[in-house]
């Protein structure tokens, strides 16, 4: 059975092995991602941002997927926002409902923090998924490698 908790340190390995999952599958195999990096970033938010949120799905003791999210106060439109621009299911557990049960955990937890606006990153391939769910699409977002000499 498939569970949905908040994020602990203790779960901050498991977390990096599904980012690094997520993003090779997304950018490709040969793309190497700076766990490191990534593992003190996320620990220092699940330790003390309070306006981090992150939710971990178990089946059993495994690791199967993830939802995390900001809230910050936007000046153009003075509400508080809650952005997620993370979210990742392993393959074989998709279609099972998780990735929304992921994400009501996230939805949830931004409404107890006061977030007016529900905002996140995905990839073009997962444009309709969203769209069915109630969101719009408000901004594209471009993005271009530099190369360098």
């Amino acid at each position: 059975m498939i569970t949905i908790r908040p994020s602990q340190m203790s779960d901050i390995h498991d977390l990096g092995i599904l980012w690094n999952k997520m993003h090779s599958e997304e950018l490709g195999p040969g793309v190497v991602s700076d766990y490191l990096f990534w593992e003190l970033v996320v620990g220092q938010a699940i330790h003390s941002n309070k306006d981090f949120v992150c939710f971990i799905a178990i089946d059993d003791d495994s690791p199967v997927g993830f939802i995390m999210g900001n809230r910050y106060y936007e000046p153009s439109d003075s509400r508080i926002h809650g952005i997620s621009q993370h979210i990742y299911v392993l393959p074989e557990y998709r279609n099972t409902g998780t990735a929304m049960r992921l994400y009501r955990s996230l939805a949830k937890t931004f409404k107890t923090l006061g977030v007016q606006v529900i905002s996140l990153y995905c990839l073009p391939a997962r444009t309709s998924f969203w769209i069915r769910k109630g969101f719009k699409p408000v901004q594209t977002m471009f993005s271009k490698e530099l190369k360098h000499d």
